[in-house]
């Protein structure tokens, strides 16, 4: 969806999890992965799912 929204009904499922997708920009992703790096040493964790939670936590907080 070129308008950067989800919809929901095209996910899949696996399990308990379910899968996204997103379109991104070429200098976006450089972004994205650096983030994910720092966020999985910072949590130590080998997990992108764990670091993306961790990202947006922070996020959230400092937005209240």
């Amino acid at each position: 969806m070129s308008s950067g929204k989800m919809d929901e009904r095209l996910t899949k499922r696996t399990g308990k999890y379910r899968l996204r997708f997103y379109a991104v920009a070429p200098d976006q992703l450089e972004i994205i992965k650096l983030a994910l790096k720092l966020a999985r040493e910072e949590c130590n964790t080998n997990f992108d799912s764990v670091a993306l939670d961790a990202i947006c936590l922070e996020f959230i907080a400092t937005r209240n």
